[in-house]
């Protein structure tokens, strides 16, 4: 994935999240869920 498209799923996950408290955890499940993946972006290659 180029990093711009992840850039702008990172943008809007914050959107969503705004105002509540999230630990890192649920952060990327919603994103996992949001590039239809099993794959946690802490084990991945992402350089993020």
């Amino acid at each position: 994935m180029k990093r711009e498209n992840l850039v702008k799923l990172v943008e809007e996950l914050k959107k969503e999240f705004e105002g509540k408290e999230i630990n890192c955890l649920e952060f990327d499940n919603a994103m996992q869920e949001k590039l239809n993946t099993t794959e946690s972006l802490f084990d991945s290659n992402y350089d993020i």
